[in-house]
């Protein structure tokens, strides 16, 4: 059976860089407050008509120049997005337009938020395990900005987001020493209304009414303390479970990539599971939360800097809104 292989990364981050100077007064908070809470101190903001497909589109190409591969050498895309270009159709085939590619491969969507990279990336594994693909472009884009209500209100959320897009290339190979080495996927969905839009979509008619717009409720609202209840025991339990799937200890892991939905929460996994600051890598202090983008960019990032090198362990875990969670062990 082949081997699940990441044999490039790529990510994308608008040039604009946000500080929390900028939107702490609309919020009614301070630069300090945001810090204390979250462990923000910028995020990137996508100019106007830049919509999460052509961030994801941007990332997608550094992975393909990376692997110095052209578009039309991958055959099948997969796209974990919260912040669909459009309701339908889905972002992989705008992307696949912004790519120019011409061999007609298919496109999937992923909507499985925070948790939607390690979603799409399990996918992936199993469609190169069965042999339908060869090659798959793995995309996790967000643009939050535009769907951010900037008032005191929904100042627990708005603080964290940002925008951005990370991709991978996955390949079937013969390596044994190399690839994915365990998947593990989990949900609960009588907590979606824990991290939620609770309307303005087609299970309200009309979709749209004045109270709605009047109350926020069509912006994102989140019940914070049950979502870190949950997120705590969740991420550490499927570490776990994926090393002792793969036969290592969590020693052996050389770096452990969380999903960055809040700096003391991710402090919080890594102490957990008794993994120092040296054998993580955190970014959410410059990006925010790019939701399924996170892990993608942290990754590119630990390519970057030389924090992995080759046969190294690496875990992903991500956990969000669903509840969803999951985690990715693979050797590098």
């Amino acid at each position: 059976m082949a081997q699940t292989i990441i044999t490039a990364v790529g990510k994308y981050l608008p040039e604009r860089v946000v500080p929390n100077a900028e939107i702490a007064p609309c919020l009614g908070v301070t630069d300090e407050w945001i810090i204390q809470r979250a462990g923000v101190r910028e995020r990137r903001f996508a100019e106007s008509g830049v919509g999460s497909a052509r961030l994801g589109a941007n990332a997608a190409k550094e992975a393909l120049a990376q692997a110095k591969r052209s578009p039309d050498d991958i055959d099948c895309i997969i796209c974990a997005t919260l912040t669909p270009d459009r309701t339908f159709p889905g972002n992989g085939m705008f992307i696949q337009s912004y790519l120019e590619m011409h061999n007609h491969c298919p496109v999937y969507d992923i909507g499985i938020q925070c948790s939607g990279f390690i979603y799409a990336l399990s996918m992936a594994h199993a469609f190169i395990q069965s042999g339908m693909y060869q090659r798959i472009l793995v995309i996790g884009c967000e643009q939050h900005s535009s769907m951010m209500e900037m008032q005191p209100r929904s100042r627990d959320v708005s603080v964290l987001f940002g925008d951005g897009a990370g991709a991978v290339i996955v390949e079937a190979g013969n390596d044994a020493s190399r690839g994915i080495v365990a998947v593990e996927t989990h949900a609960e969905g009588r907590y979606a209304d824990c991290l939620w839009i609770p309307d303005g979509m087609c299970v309200n008619a009309p979709r749209m009414t004045q109270a709605m717009f009047d109350e926020g409720t069509w912006f994102p609202k989140m019940k914070g303390a049950t979502v870190q209840k949950h997120a705590i025991k969740r991420m550490p339990e499927v570490v776990r479970s994926v090393v002792h799937q793969a036969g290592i200890r969590l020693d052996d892991v050389k770096l452990l990539i969380c999903h960055q939905a809040n700096l003391r929460l991710v402090e919080l996994i890594g102490g957990t599971l008794g993994v120092g600051p040296e054998r993580m890598l955190n970014n959410i202090d410059r990006y925010g939360n790019t939701t399924s983008a996170s892990i993608p960019i942290c990754l590119a990032e630990a390519v970057e800097t030389n924090r992995i090198a080759a046969r190294d362990y690496v875990v992903l875990v991500g956990f969000g809104s669903g509840f969803a969670w999951g985690a990715v062990l693979l050797r590098w």
